[in-house]
């Protein structure tokens, strides 16, 4: 048999029939895929429906906690308009934060205070006590006559008490005039 190309080539029947088929499954493939696209599709909707509601709750939820410390620092600074529109825009754990500090700051200011205070009152005691001391030695003129005598008494009686201890100590020195002592050079 003589190789020509109609050999080769299949039937025209059999063509058509393969391509059909390959149509039928590409449609069904573009069917497939359409199918799992539309469910994805639908599948995202529901999760953005989902987001979207959470969204709101959590919008939600954040409004009533910054309404409640708003309330809380409402509440607080009843009587004191500046310090109230200083919180206005915090949480209430900023607020705390804050007014923590302050009541710190106070309590050490106190401290210093309470410290100075009694210094001076140690101070004052101290003045006064002086004070006190010399009003009782300043009486008056014969008062310090007086004192003036006690004095010389008590010094008096302490040099008749105690001679030897003046006489006592010159005579432990050695005399310059004395030769018999000798140092080395």
């Amino acid at each position: 048999m003589p190789f020509s190309a109609e050999a080769i080539k299949p039937p025209l029947h059999d063509q058509i029939t393969e391509l059909q088929r390959k149509i039928q499954l590409l449609e069904g493939d573009r069917s497939a895929y359409y199918e799992m696209s539309q469910s994805s599709i639908k599948k995202n909707r529901n999760s953005i429906l989902q987001l979207r509601q959470e969204n709101k709750r959590l919008h939600k939820k954040l409004a009533n906690a910054l309404a409640g410390d708003e309330q809380v620092i409402k509440e607080a600074f009843q009587s004191r308009g500046m310090e109230k529109a200083a919180f206005r825009n915090m949480s209430g754990k900023a607020a705390l934060k804050v007014l923590d500090q302050k009541v710190c700051d106070k309590m050490k200011k106190l401290n210093a205070l309470k410290h100075t205070t009694q210094m001076y009152r140690r101070r004052l005691e101290d003045l006064q006590t002086l004070y006190q001391n010399m009003k009782l030695e300043n009486r008056g003129p014969e008062r310090d006559t007086e004192r003036r005598n006690e004095e010389a008494k008590s010094e008096g009686q302490a040099a008749e008490e105690h001679p030897q201890k003046v006489t006592l100590f010159p005579s432990t020195l050695p005399h310059p005039s004395d030769s018999s002592q000798s140092y080395p050079q």
